[in-house]
């Protein structure tokens, strides 16, 4: 086999392995893609919590700020645990307090029901996180939806109105939508262009 037919055919083996490669690292990427696209796609077609089904706030509740309720200061989500282990090994000692902490020892007859509370408040307070989030993403897959809704409604209105101009009372309100999105990117852009041009200090 003559030199210029070995590297011609070494040359043809690279391109077809940069090929192989290729679509292998398409394939690798594609997979994460098609599985977001099925989340999001799932997601958008599971149920919305009715508000009726919301529980309210118990009347009388009025909010506090967090350094008056807490002038000592709160537990952290990491000492959280911790805590709840101590108040527990504390309770079962609840006959031996006076001799184990002797007569300056605190009042630790609230000690079971702060637990209680405790328990239950962060059970219920996971638990509506949990339900927040979902919800915020179904906020925003509507949002996203209507935008793009809007957005190609807009495009065949623009397109028509000039010849019907009778449009324009029917769709005034998508009119001023889109001239609202417009004015926010051309003022976003301005701020950028100002922030790359301001001196940089220090």
């Amino acid at each position: 086999m003559s030199t210029a037919r070995a590297l011609k055919g070494a040359s043809s083996t690279q391109s077809d392995e940069a090929r192989n490669n290729t679509r292998d690292g398409e394939n690798d990427n594609a997979a994460p893609a098609q599985a977001l696209t099925d989340a999001v796609s799932t997601n958008r077609k599971l149920p919305i919590t009715d508000v009726s089904r919301v529980p309210k706030v118990p009347a009388g509740y009025r909010p506090t700020d967090p350094q008056t309720r807490s002038p000592r200061g709160r537990l952290s989500e990491s000492q959280l645990h911790l805590a709840m282990l101590a108040g527990r090994q504390i309770l079962e000692r609840r006959d031996h307090w006076r001799a184990d902490l002797g007569d300056l020892a605190p009042d630790l007859s609230p000690l079971p029901a702060v637990l209680d509370d405790l328990e239950a408040c962060d059970a219920t307070v996971r638990a509506l996180r949990a339900l927040l989030a979902y919800h915020e993403e179904r906020l925003d897959l509507a949002r996203c939806d209507l935008n793009t809704l809007l957005r190609a409604t807009h495009d065949e209105y623009a397109h028509r109105a000039p010849q019907m101009p009778q449009l324009d009372r029917h769709y005034s309100h998508l009119a001023d939508l889109v001239g609202s999105i417009g004015e926010n990117v051309v003022q976003g852009i301005r701020r950028a262009r100002r922030t790359k041009k301001a001196p940089v200090t220090g």
